[in-house]
C-alpha cells in the first residue's frame, strides 16, 4: 500500500535536504538526491539550475552542458527564447 502524507510534499522536502547536504559538503548525496528529483519532475528549472551549481563544483562540465542545453529548450517551449540564449551562451 501507498502511504499518504497530508501536507507532503517530496519535492520541497528534498530540495531543503539538498541545501543541508551542501551545507555540510555532502557534494555527491546531493548531486544524487538532485538527479533523482529532476527524474520524478523533469521540467523543473530550479532543479536544474540546482543541478548546474552542484555539477560545477564536482567538476563535471559535461553535464553541466547538457543542463544549459536542456535549460535553454524549456525557455524556448515557454516562449523565453532570449532567457534561452543566455544560458546557451554560458557554453561558449
Amino acid at each position: 500500500r501507498d502511504v499518504v502524507l497530508a501536507d507532503f510534499d517530496a519535492l520541497s522536502e528534498g530540495k531543503a535536504l539538498v541545501e543541508i547536504l551542501l551545507e555540510v559538503g555532502e557534494i555527491e548525496q546531493a548531486r544524487g538526491l538532485l538527479e533523482e528529483l529532476l527524474r520524478n519532475h523533469p521540467g523543473d528549472l530550479r532543479l536544474k539550475q540546482s543541478l548546474v551549481n552542484v555539477h560545477t563544483k564536482a567538476g563535471d562540465m559535461r553535464r553541466v552542458v547538457e543542463l544549459y542545453e536542456s535549460i535553454a529548450a524549456d525557455l524556448v517551449q515557454a516562449h523565453d527564447p532570449i532567457e534561452a540564449v543566455k544560458y546557451l551562451q554560458k557554453i561558449l
